[in-house]
């Protein structure tokens, strides 16, 4: 029997490859028909209910989609004519510095600045806007001086964004401080219903003392007698500030933030909110909270033989009290239930150490004054920071407050 291997069956097959070629196109475009086809039948295999689920969900987020790009417009333009609006009334006012002791303000939906000019005299610009002209008829208010006190009142209706009826006061000082310091410091009392109160580069002026029910108050290179600023619902913003007698800064719901505060006397008090205060140069400074965190870094001394309280206190919620100065501290962490730490270097000793309790002192070559650093936390967390004292920051002083704050210090 031969052992040839029959090739001619071989060759039989390989002779006519194209049944195989059309085979294998047909089951390739078979299995890419069924995957185009698969999402498809899948929809229609969905139960009917399902299917008018999902044709609605595509309608809705279609729609929105529309309606916020529409609403986004609208509002746009809407926006510019209520904040931007061509129709307003402005009333001007000059006087001399000697003809005033006081500016007094009561207004209802409007803000107030404080500024400077570089003439010689005090000018006030009084401004009232609405959307409408017909509008500015229904805004009633002016200014009037009676027995050296400057008032400023507005009886605007609250603020309608349908009618946008607003009022905005450019209160400006002279900018030249001689002229400033050679007459009697004007005191600023007023109130702001809804609104804001700013002030920027004023020096010489007397009390200040000013309350946003809702809004906020922007205070900024201003040197006074004393300043108190309150608001109900808002932001208290404090910068270079500097006063003989006390800053006091009272927030019932929101923020006060304060920074490069020269002054004997400190308060920052927020009731539901936080209190964030940096680089506070005074004899006794404290910042309060009941429900949230209050902040106080880095303060030095006001006077320098004067001895000092540090004072941070929150009811529920953090503390954090930092100092880095070169006066003997002692220092007393208190939490009724959380609890306290410290970051300290060898110059400190713990007399008594608890979870919720820290005493002790930290001693530097400088026997006074001495600087008492209290944080007080009743349901929370409570913390003090002792640091290198820098001591290029020695050359600080009453009389010339100024000075650079390292950016990176402030975050």
């Amino acid at each position: 029997m031969s052992n040839e291997i029959p090739l001619q069956v071989f060759y039989s097959k390989l002779d006519n490859p194209s049944k195989h070629s059309e085979a294998y196109a047909q089951a390739v475009s078979l299995e890419e028909i069924s995957k185009e086809e698969a999402p498809k039948r899948r929809i229609r295999n969905l139960h009917p209910c399902a299917r008018l689920c999902m044709c609605l969900w595509f309608t809705f987020v279609i729609t929105s989609l529309v309606l916020t790009l529409i609403g986004t417009i609208h509002f746009y333009y809407s926006y510019q004519g209520c904040f931007e609006s061509e129709h307003f009334e402005m009333e001007k006012l000059i006087t001399e510095l000697d003809n005033i002791d006081q500016i007094s303000f009561d207004l209802v939906t409007a803000g107030i600045e404080f500024g400077t000019h570089d003439g010689d005299k005090l000018i006030v610009n009084f401004y009232h806007s609405a959307r409408e002209k017909y509008l500015l008829e229904e805004m009633v208010g002016g200014m009037s001086i009676i027995d050296r006190v400057l008032y400023i009142n507005d009886v605007t209706p609250s603020f309608d964004y349908n009618t946008c009826q607003y009022t905005y006061i450019e209160v400006l000082f002279p900018s030249d401080v001689s002229v400033q310091t050679s007459d009697k410091a004007i005191s600023i009392i007023g109130t702001v219903q809804v609104g804001y109160v700013a002030t920027g580069f004023l020096s010489n002026v007397g009390d200040i003392n000013v309350d946003v029910k809702v809004g906020f108050v922007d205070l900024e290179v201003l040197n006074a007698k004393s300043v108190v600023a309150n608001t109900g619902l808002g932001l208290i913003f404090a910068e270079s500030v500097w006063s003989a007698e006390s800053v006091v800064l009272n927030v019932n719901t929101g923020s006060v933030r304060t920074q490069s505060i020269v002054s004997p006397l400190f308060e920052a008090n927020a009731v539901y909110g936080t209190s964030w205060n940096v680089d506070i140069q005074a004899d006794f400074a404290m910042a309060h909270t009941n429900y949230g965190y209050a902040t106080l870094l880095r303060p030095t001394h006001f006077s320098a033989n004067t001895n000092q309280v540090v004072s941070v206190d929150v009811h529920y919620g953090r503390a954090l009290a930092s100092y880095d100065q070169f006066y003997n501290v002692e220092f007393n962490l208190q939490s009724g239930i959380g609890h306290v730490d410290m970051s300290y270097d060898d110059d400190c000793e713990l007399a008594d150490t608890t979870s919720t309790s820290l005493l002790g002192t930290c001693s530097f070559e400088a026997m006074e004054p001495t600087t008492t650093v209290t944080v007080s936390v009743t349901y929370g967390v409570g913390r003090f920071i002792q640091t290198e004292p820098d001591f290029d920051s020695l050359e600080l002083s009453v009389d010339s407050p100024q000075y650079e704050i390292d950016e990176d210090d402030q975050e």
